[in-house]
């Protein structure tokens, strides 16, 4: 019975520490983000430790996630773009994974669709021959439908929200003939 005891006692331990020590590099990361968007970077390695201490922590992921998708808005080489793209989408998909109450992980996500559409696509649509169009086009409405779906969940899940609200109508005005 006293060694059940000790080991629930060490294991318990070591789990405060991990949660302790996974909210201290999230601290930091937050704290070198607010000082410069120049700094974002800098944060990431941090948020990547505090989340390989915490896997299960939402709001580490949608931060990872927020911070790869400024970093989008920073980037002039596509390449670099598609790829902080693509690492945003999967750590808002974490998040919502972890928390599929999050509305902010939907939005996010919802968000990186967004980007990725307008990046992709705009330019396509109109240089493409109507075979190749219609392919596109079916592409392009898969993409709007999903796009759609998170930011009305995000907006279902948190209805008080402005900037759920404001991004959902934003999507179906921008959209309008789709």
């Amino acid at each position: 019975l006293y060694a059940l005891i000790i080991l629930l006692t060490v294991f318990l331990s070591i789990h405060v520490l991990r949660t302790c020590m996974a909210d201290m590099y999230h601290r930091k990361a937050k704290a070198l983000e607010e000082t410069s968007l120049v700094n974002i970077p800098l944060s990431i390695p941090y948020m990547q430790k505090c989340i390989s201490l915490d896997k299960s922590n939402s709001a580490y992921h949608f931060d990872l996630g927020r911070m790869f998708l400024q970093l989008t808005k920073t980037q002039s080489n596509p390449d670099e773009f598609k790829r902080n793209a693509v690492l945003a989408a999967e750590q808002f998909k974490d998040a919502i994974i972890s928390n599929p109450c999050s509305s902010l992980a939907h939005s996010g996500l919802g968000v990186v669709y967004n980007l990725y559409r307008t990046e992709n696509h705009a330019d396509k649509l109109a240089t493409l021959n109507q075979v190749q169009g219609d392919k596109l086009t079916a592409e392009l409405n898969k993409l709007i439908k999903t796009e759609r779906n998170l930011l009305n969940k995000a907006v279902a899940l948190n209805p008080s929200s402005y900037s759920h609200n404001y991004l959902a109508g934003y999507v179906y005005v921008k959209d309008w003939n789709t």
